[in-house]
């Protein structure tokens, strides 16, 4: 029963190897964007097959289709500011003494105009912070652009693909989670799976002032504290986010959903990247800060080994920013948490203005090595135009197609809600009718046993009148009386038979039949009884009690036994006489068998005298000799 069940379930899911899934839709959820590539399972290795970009709220990239490569990196449909600084152009640090203090003569002070009015520009959502979340503004639910981006799919040869989500930071909590009875070295910080889930999720409750979903949270390993305490960062999934909103509306209204996904987020998906591009390079050096510029905000991640240092969203920064504002205000934070100088740099940035990124940070980290961060994915899976989220959505996408050099790098962190993506089977009717049909389907079974057992019945009457011959029906009460005197004849010749064929066996059951007729004897002499049984080699010996000498001695008459001792007492003055008596068993062939012996004899002797006469007669009425 459990087996067909799991058939019947199977048949709406899609096929999963254990190496992974043959293709999988990596999508990154923006604020104004939905970004998504379709990437495949090949010998070769992964490829990206499609590429799409759709706005949030219905619209369509790039004028109303999907986007090709030449508009994938279009920076949101935001113009470029008039103005605008390449990372070509010179740029000028001025330092002033104005008394004044005013924000003219600060350090890269079009970096902190309006700083008056405004507060922190780091992401408030980070390590605690709640964050009512960028998307207030934008429509949360994105269930039209993710239908026609499946239907695309299905179109192009790749019906249900599973789906690899990018949370993104507004819409996702993290928590810096301290604890202090576990040790930790920098060189060797405990990973979530050595402290355990249950303990994590007990100082998530106690150091988390909300209250998380089932199974919507995730642990990343952090570096120890001075004081050498186990950090962790708990990522922590809101209950209003797009993704789980999308996809409760498409199940809520009955439309067809893969069976297979994964939430995702970009701080695990990152340190997936760095631990991955550091061990192939072979570096020596294992800290390394990584560097996503996107359109909206800018992810600044410091690591050490394969635990986060600190980890920081800025929404200020976007790709609208000059490279040398963005290098300043990464080195800023760096200063902020004290952090040392990094050996490695990698960065990810829109395609068109990656390279200009890459040369300012080389200019600002001189003693690090800098270097994008696509060159350390799969060949085949990035294009040189793809912004930041495209690396996104083929590191979620990679997830769960699987890749032997990247696989093992990856935390395992899924903040989707389990059963989300199984869909529900239900019926396209009323619940009245499945209990019409039950109805019928009782009826039904009751009439069909009932015709059976009928059946079975006729079948066995018919049986009994089969065993009687053809004729039995018109003999007479005569004739019938007559066979039943046959069968009566027939059966007392057969006991006369047995009776004489017991008589023929009695030498081979000797010993039942003298316990037969010292048992008959002894109970045609009264005042007598037997209680012992001792048989030897010839003989029975007989123990046993009785009321008179003359009744001890009447059974040995009777069975020819030879009396060994009597023995008188009295018991309640009642004269008792205990005896001892062998009785001989009977040998010798019965007399039937005596009867049969002479007949064969004497047939036998008859032929031996008839064979010489027959012999001599022959040869006197022969023909006459020839002598003379």
């Amino acid at each position: 029963m459990i087996d067909d069940a799991k058939e019947l379930v199977s048949d709406f899911l899609p096929d999963r190897s254990e190496e992974g899934e043959a293709y999988a839709l990596g999508l990154v959820v923006a604020e104004r964007r939905l970004h998504a590539l379709l990437l495949e399972r090949s010998p070769e290795g992964p490829e990206v097959v499609r590429r799409f970009t759709r706005r949030r709220g219905g619209s369509y990239a790039a004028g109303g289709g999907f986007a090709g490569e030449e508009d994938y990196g279009a920076a949101g449909g935001v113009p470029p500011l008039e103005g605008e600084e390449t990372s070509g152009d010179d740029f000028a640090i001025q330092f002033g003494d104005d008394a004044s203090g005013g924000n003219d003569n600060l350090f890269l002070g079009s970096e902190f105009d309006g700083l008056e009015d405004a507060d922190d520009d780091f992401d408030t959502a980070s390590f605690g912070a709640g964050g009512g979340g960028a998307n207030s503004g934008a429509a949360a639910n994105f269930s039209l652009e993710l239908g026609d981006l499946l239907e695309e799919c299905a179109n192009a040869g790749y019906p249900d693909p599973a789906l690899a989500f990018c949370l993104p930071a507004s819409d996702m909590t993290q928590v810096e989670l301290v604890l202090d009875e576990v040790e930790a070295t920098p060189e060797a910080p405990p990973a979530p799976e050595d402290v355990g889930r249950k303990t994590l999720r007990k100082a998530l409750d106690e150091q988390y002032g909300g209250h998380p979903e089932k199974g919507r949270f995730a642990f990343l390993p952090m570096t120890p504290t001075p004081e050498e305490q186990a950090r962790f960062l708990a990522l922590v999934g809101k209950p209003t986010d797009p993704v789980v909103s999308t996809l409760r509306a498409m199940k809520d209204q009955n439309e067809r959903l893969p069976g297979q996904g994964l939430l995702e987020t970009e701080p695990s998906l990152y340190l997936g990247l760095a631990r991955a591009a550091l061990a192939h390079a072979e570096a020596e050096q294992d800290d390394a800060l990584v560097v996503r510029v996107g359109e909206e905000n800018t992810l600044a991640l410091f690591t050490r080994g394969t635990a986060v240092h600190q980890v920081e969203t800025l929404r200020s920064l976007t790709d609208e920013d000059t490279p040398e504002t963005v290098c300043s205000r990464v080195l800023l934070l760096q200063d902020e948490y004290g952090i040392d100088d990094m050996e490695h740099v990698l960065v990810a940035g829109p395609g068109a203005e990656e390279a200009a990124l890459v040369e300012s940070f080389e200019m600002f980290f001189p003693e690090a090595h800098v270097e994008p961060m696509r060159q350390h994915l799969p060949a085949g899976a990035t294009a040189e135009d793809d912004p930041a989220a495209g690396l996104t959505a083929v590191a979620a996408a990679l997830r769960l197609t699987g890749h032997d050099g990247y696989a093992s790098f990856f935390e395992d962190v899924d903040l989707l809600p389990p059963k989300l993506l199984i869909w529900r089977f239900e019926l396209p009717f009323s619940s009245a009718v499945p209990l019409l049909l039950a109805l019928l389907a009782v009826a039904g079974t009751f009439f069909g046993v009932r015709y059976q057992h009928m059946e079975n019945q006729q079948a066995e009457v018919q049986r009994r009148l089969d065993a009687y011959p053809d004729d039995f029906a018109e003999k007479t009460p005569q004739q019938l009386q007559a066979d039943i005197d046959s069968v009566k004849s027939d059966s007392e010749r057969y006991v006369e038979g047995l009776e004489t064929l017991d008589d023929l066996l009695m030498g081979s059951d000797q010993w039942s039949h003298a316990l037969a007729e010292i048992s008959r004897e002894t109970a045609a002499v009264s005042g007598i009884w037997v209680e012992n049984w001792t048989p030897q080699s010839q003989t029975v010996r007989l123990q046993g009690n009785a009321t008179s000498r003359d009744r001890v001695v009447e059974l040995a008459e009777r069975t020819e036994g030879r009396i060994q001792s009597v023995t008188f007492s009295e018991i309640r003055d009642w004269p008792v006489y205990s005896f001892a008596m062998e009785v001989p068993l009977k040998t010798g062939l019965p007399e039937a068998t005596k009867y049969l012996r002479e007949q064969a004899l004497a047939s036998a002797d008859s032929a031996a005298a008839g064979a010489p006469a027959g012999a001599s007669g022959q040869s006197a009425g022969g023909p006459p000799s020839n002598a003379q």
